[in-house]
Parts: structure tokens; C-alpha cells; sequence
């Protein structure tokens, strides 16, 4: 309880790690989107500021579009981000490699997205 705080119970050994992978591809895959979203918002004439004060009391609202939008915008988060973001990428390809498992679609986002990860 000192580290985690609530503690999830998860499985067999190795499977918090598993977890761990998958949850933060998801999160590169919501910062992917995230960015796409800002992007056809701004296409859309939106403002990207008030495009994340409004996704915050939306349905899509994410932790990602929570900290774009606490540190000021899409920009300054992929900035900030993105250095953390490719480490857990190479993490989760290393991982499924090894389990000869493919990513999916979390794949495909993570490739696909506008940010350089």
C-alpha cells in the first residue's frame, strides 16, 4: 500500500507486467488519438484549448487529454511525453516478440498516429 495504491490483485507471476505493458500502450494509443482528434478539431476551425476543456466532461475524456490539457496543449504533452511514450512502446514490441504475439490495432494506432512514436 506505501507503493500502489489500490492494490490489484493480477494473476500468475509475470502477468502485473503484462498488465503494465498493455496499459501503457493504451495510453500511447490515447495520446495518438488524442493528437488526431486536436488535429480535425483544428481542421474543424476548433480551438485545440477548448477542444480539451471540453473533452474533459465528455465521454472520450482520458487521462492523456487530461494532462495535454492541464499542461497546456497537445504540443507541450507530446514534448513532454513522447520520450516516455517510445520507451514503453519498445517495451510492450519487446514483450509481444518474445510471445509471439501481435499487437492489433494498439499496434496499428501506436503506428499510425500523428505523434512520432
Amino acid at each position: 500500500a506505501a507503493y500502489a495504491d489500490p492494490i490489484v490483485p493480477t494473476g500468475e507471476l509475470g502477468s502485473a507486467l503484462a498488465i503494465k505493458l498493455v496499459n501503457n500502450l493504451l495510453f500511447s494509443c490515447n495520446a495518438q488519438l488524442l493528437a488526431a482528434a486536436t488535429q480535425l478539431g483544428q481542421t474543424l476551425g476548433v480551438d485545440s484549448t477548448a477542444l480539451l476543456s471540453a473533452v474533459q466532461v465528455c465521454s472520450s475524456a482520458s487521462h492523456a487529454a487530461a494532462q495535454a490539457h492541464r499542461i497546456g496543449g497537445i504540443e507541450q504533452f507530446a514534448e513532454r511525453a513522447t520520450p516516455f511514450l517510445r520507451k514503453d512502446i519498445a517495451a510492450a514490441l519487446e514483450a509481444a516478440g518474445e510471445a509471439g504475439v501481435d499487437l492489433g490495432l494498439l499496434g496499428l494506432v501506436v503506428e499510425s498516429g500523428p505523434l512520432a512514436l
